[in-house]
C-alpha cells in the first residue's frame, strides 16, 4: 500500500473581515389612531299628506330611509314610532300615489284628534281671540290645519326633529 501523501502546506489566507452590516431599516411610523366609526346617521323620513275621501280627513304617510337611502326595515320603523301608535293606528300599505309600501297613520280619528288639538292649544299658532272659540274657528284655516297635523305627527314619530319655530297666521 502506498504511503499517504503529506498534506500540501497551506498558503496563508488573507485576514478575513466581516462585511459591514446593513443599516437597520428606518423605524416604522407609529400606528395611526384607530379611526372611529362615525355614529350612524338618523333615518330620514319623507312625509306625504293625502286627503282621504272616505273619512274626509287628511291621511299622513311616511317613508323612512337609512343613511344609504335604503328603506327602513320594519324593526327600525318600530323603533322610531311611539309604542302607543305602532301596530294600532300606524300600519303599512301601498301608498295611494307612489305605489310603494309606506307607513301611515290611519285617518279614522284624525278629524276628532285635530279638533281636540285645536281646543287644547287654544290661542297658540295664530288663533285670534284665544280660547276655544278662536282656536276652533282658526282650525279651519289651511295653515293652522297643517301646523296642527304636524304637531300630531310629532306624537307619532317623536324621535324625528321638527322645526316648531313657525306659527300659522303670524
Amino acid at each position: 500500500m502506498p504511503a499517504p501523501r503529506p498534506a500540501a502546506p497551506r498558503s496563508p489566507s488573507p485576514p478575513t473581515t466581516t462585511p459591514p452590516r446593513p443599516a437597520p431599516p428606518p423605524a416604522a411610523p407609529p400606528p395611526a389612531p384607530r379611526a372611529r366609526r362615525a355614529a350612524p346617521s338618523p333615518p330620514a323620513y319623507d312625509l306625504t299628506v293625502c286627503y282621504d275621501k272616505g273619512y274626509q280627513s287628511p291621511c299622513v304617510w311616511f317613508e323612512g330611509r337609512d343613511e344609504r337611502g335604503a328603506p327602513l326595515r320594519h324593526a327600525d320603523l318600530a323603533a322610531d314610532v311611539s309604542a302607543s301608535h305602532f301596530g294600532r293606528t300606524v300600519s303599512r300599505d301601498p301608498h295611494p300615489h307612489l305605489g310603494r309600501r309606506c307607513a301611515y297613520v290611519h285617518p279614522c280619528r284624525h278629524a276628532a284628534t285635530l279638533a281636540r288639538l285645536a281646543r287644547t292649544l287654544g290661542g297658540e299658532g295664530g288663533a285670534e281671540g284665544g280660547g276655544d272659540a278662536g282656536a276652533a274657528a282658526d282650525a279651519t284655516h289651511p295653515e293652522r290645519a297643517v301646523l296642527l297635523l304636524l304637531r300630531f305627527v310629532s306624537t307619532v314619530l317623536p324621535t324625528v326633529a321638527y322645526d316648531n319655530t313657525w306659527s300659522a297666521g303670524g
